[in-house]
């Protein structure tokens, strides 16, 4: 059904259960196994009303179910949050139905689709003042701490931070008791990944993670950027590798270094109801039913990935490394599609191998592609997990074109190219 056609109340009842479902990953610890069988039980009820259109059993369940989750986590005298429950519920419903309906607001996590498109850059020293090598791994840069006025212009106008996150005091890091996708609890790695939430965003109210560590006192060390960032191996600030023994000392710096934010492209979630996806074109998709991304990530079901669509329904992919450049670090390889190298602009950038680009990585044998699939790559293929490690992208999962970035000022805001 064509989204500004469905009824009123179907809409705002799809809303509402999108919105639990992303309420229940944040709250359900904290409901009780009674709590916790009503909301899924009014749910359930809300989708077989939808489905059937049944606008009195829609209208009635959306209520009760709305009760239910605010009832079911009352307020705190120790949680703003706590106290204000019901209002960012609300809220939540309300941004879903902005995102839902008309543009989607969709931040850029990682470096794949760099240098079109800036996912979280961080640049970690041990000392202000030190030269710190730059993702380009070409350019070197000091990486200075600057006075509290430039710094508050960097962060609200560029998405520049400037992390110094030093420890207060020493003590021995506990591991916390964590749950596998299959529901066992089992005692995790000393750093986790655990949400927070941006009120300063003015784009959307923004779920944003960080990374949180437990003292066996029971404080809490916080790093507030993503776990690629600073948890994973080989992440920018390492930090599992590096606290690996349990202790941390007194002053030991934690996170030092200039972060900058990702990108934050608006997406026209309209445009495929009106017309077909075209080929060169930057786009965002859900991962829906993709196997191989769906076991990196499980934590929210469906996630989305943006890159630059590359192959239609029925095209043959393959990318070519020019005779001679097999022996170099990273040859500038190129993208054939359907046996002839690829003209879309997009494409002829990445190709170029100049202004930081450095062309295709073979990876793989080449790509085939049946009725309503697509292929998806990265403009920074040497660092992009696409469509030549997990196939082809399903019809179904196409969300829309990317529009424009709208935050932060900088090279890449306006349009999307």
């Amino acid at each position: 059904m064509i989204p500004f056609l469905t009824p009123r109340y179907l809409k705002k009842a799809k809303l509402l259960s999108k919105g639990v479902k992303r309420w229940l990953h944040y709250k359900e610890d904290l409901l009780s196994s009674d709590q916790l069988a009503t909301v899924r039980r009014l749910g359930e009820e809300l989708k077989v009303g939808i489905k059937a259109k049944n606008k009195e059993q829609v209208e009635n369940v959306s209520a009760k179910l709305a009760d239910a989750c605010v009832e079911a986590v009352p307020p705190s005298e120790n949680s703003k949050i706590g106290e204000n429950v019901e209002v960012i519920f609300v809220a939540l419903v309300v941004v879903f139905g902005f995102k839902a309906f008309f543009l989607k607001p969709f931040r850029i996590p990682t470096g794949s689709m760099q240098p079109t498109l800036n996912g979280i850059i961080a640049t970690p020293v041990r000392e202000w003042g030190d030269e710190a090598t730059l993702w380009t791994e070409q350019d070197q840069e000091v990486i200075e701490r600057p006075g509290i006025g430039k710094r508050i212009v960097d962060r609200f106008l560029f998405g520049t931070r400037y992390l110094d996150v030093v420890a207060e005091k020493g003590g021995t890091l506990v591991r916390p008791k964590v749950k596998t996708p299959n529901g066992q609890v089992v005692e995790g790695d000393y750093w986790q990944e655990v949400p927070g939430i941006n009120f300063l965003n003015v784009i959307k109210l923004s779920l944003v993670t960080k990374a949180q560590a437990l003292l066996a006192d029971g404080s809490k060390l916080n790093v507030p950027v993503p776990k690629h960032v600073a948890i994973d191996p080989g992440s920018p600030f390492d930090l599992q590798r590096r606290f690996a023994d349990g202790r941390v000392e007194e002053g030991e710096v934690i996170a030092r270094g200039k972060v900058r934010a990702g990108d934050y492209v608006v997406v026209n979630r309209f445009a495929y109801h009106f017309r077909r996806p075209h080929r060169g074109e930057v786009f965002v998709f859900s991962t829906r039913d993709i196997p191989g991304i769906q076991l990196q990530d499980r934590r929210w079901g469906a996630i989305h990935y943006i890159k630059r669509l590359a192959g239609l329904p029925n095209d043959r992919l393959e990318i070519e490394i020019p005779e001679g450049a097999e022996s170099s670090h990273r040859p500038v390889g190129q993208l054939n599609v359907n046996g002839r190298p690829a003209e879309e602009p997009g494409f002829r950038k990445v190709m170029s191998g100049e202004n930081f680009y450095r062309g295709y990585n073979r990876y793989g044998p080449p790509i085939r592609l049946g009725e309503k699939q697509y292929a998806a790559l990265g403009d920074n293929s040497y660092n992009s997990r696409d469509s030549r490690h997990w196939g082809a992208v399903p019809e179904r999962n196409l969300v829309g074109p990317g529009s424009l970035v709208l935050w932060p000022l900088g090279p890449h805001w306006g349009f999307v190219k």
